[in-house]
């Protein structure tokens, strides 16, 4: 399952957002837009970044949490890598 902050929090309304949201669905990941809270992130297994830029970048650790990127990898390499 991924969470994406709502278009009303803040987030910008990207290519790259939109692209990815269009891949994720179709490629059958359950998708959650909505309010993403602190205590939310700090819970998650993983968290990544989207921009143009970077395309989709692994957060390593927000404070003293440290998060996994299994997931995040395997996205990547579905939807970014040029190999």
């Amino acid at each position: 399952m991924v969470y994406t902050p709502a278009l009303a929090e803040g987030c910008i309304a990207g290519v790259m957002r939109r692209n990815l949201i269009e891949k994720l669905t179709a490629a059958g990941y359950k998708l959650v837009e909505g309010k993403v809270t602190v205590d939310e992130l700090l819970d998650a297994e993983e968290v990544f970044l989207t921009n143009s830029i970077y395309n989709l970048r692994w957060v390593q650790s927000i404070g003293d949490k440290q998060y996994t990127n299994r997931q995040t990898q395997k996205i990547y390499a579905a939807f970014f890598s040029t190999n």
